[in-house]
């Protein structure tokens, strides 16, 4: 297992600005998409362990203090003393260490949600597929100045991040575009008891928004006539145009899972039914592929589930795959 400098030797000028800025814009092959965040996700994820490890420590020596204050008080031997500004120092250089880590930090997103969708893609457009994407994992509360707002007299400080937007054509030739962002609010109040005392209170909500936009060519796929709540379809003059949008709201800090991401898109493709055409293609590829192929207009659910998605950041490194060639121009 390769520790965090190590991995920090391997990266590329490109990978190293990436994990720098944390920010992209590029048209790649999918399967460059993965060899080139692979390493990124996984030095991410090693980071991530390694700044709770800090978080840990900074903790149990504020303890120690705390306990050579308590013996110094009921033992009454001074020695005792010796241990509060050695334990502070030991604090201050954890604490010091634990925030340099934590400026080097990916959004989550990066391995929990980006790196999955991915695999599926590659999957269901193939590896050379080109994927057009802009993506931004830096922190949100750190990226951008929020909204400053004052609601039902609580103060609120709004965070709008969009994490990903991407574009793809798919095996079967439809057009996938997502986009996915959020509202992050951060709110703050006081309260005050019935005794008087005054009570500072804060909270979190952040509401999760996926954007879709897919057309299905008319010679590939018939619609139902069927829709869903939050999805319009309009019928142009070669193709299905398909709207839709996911919008979760959750109380604290927490992640969008993937599996909502994937149902929408299952879902949506249950409105279609391939023609004969694509039938004949799909025939075409099962004869072609092995006995594992998905025809590409299937969205089976069980399907994803089987995926191990915070394996994915680092499997494909770990496992030799990891192309330390992989560029940004690669396409």
């Amino acid at each position: 297992m390769s520790s965090i400098a190590e991995l920090k030797k391997k990266l590329t000028e490109e990978q190293r600005a990436f994990y720098k800025n944390k920010i992209l814009s590029s048209t790649m092959k999918v399967e460059s998409w993965i060899s080139f965040l692979s390493i990124v996700s996984l030095l991410d994820k090693k980071g991530d362990k390694r700044t709770k490890t800090l978080n840990e420590l900074t903790i149990g020596s504020l303890l120690l203090i705390l306990f050579s204050i308590f013996a110094t008080i009921i033992s009454k031997k001074l020695y005792f003393l010796l241990g509060i500004p050695l334990f502070t120092v030991v604090a201050i250089s954890l604490y010091i260490h634990k925030k340099k880590h934590e400026g080097n930090d990916l959004n989550n997103y990066l391995r929990l949600f980006f790196i999955p969708i991915l695999h599926v893609l590659k999957d269901k457009a193939g590896s050379k597929a080109k994927l057009s994407a802009k993506i931004d994992f830096r922190n949100p509360r750190n990226a951008n100045e929020p909204k400053k707002s004052k609601v039902n007299g609580r103060k609120q400080s709004l965070y709008t991040p969009t994490y990903i937007t991407a574009k793809i054509l798919l095996q079967d030739n439809v057009l996938l575009a997502f986009m996915f962002r959020e509202d992050i609010k951060d709110l703050e109040w006081r309260k005050r008891n019935p005794r008087g005392k005054i009570k500072y209170k804060s909270k979190t909500k952040i509401v999760h928004h996926c954007l879709f936009n897919l057309r299905f060519p008319t010679s590939e796929y018939l619609w139902l006539g069927k829709t869903l709540e939050n999805t319009f379809i309009t019928k142009e003059d070669d193709y299905y145009l398909v709207k839709s949008k996911i919008k979760v709201k959750r109380i604290g800090d927490d992640y969008l899972h993937v599996k909502a991401f994937l149902d929408n898109i299952k879902a949506i493709y249950e409105l279609f039914k391939p023609t004969a055409q694509q039938e004949k293609a799909n025939n075409i590829r099962r004869q072609e592929e092995d006995d594992s192929f998905l025809e590409s207009y299937v969205w089976y659910g069980g399907y994803f589930e089987r995926y191990d998605y915070d394996s994915f950041d680092h499997a494909y490194y770990e496992h030799g795959v990891y192309d330390e060639k992989a560029s940004v121009f690669d396409s």
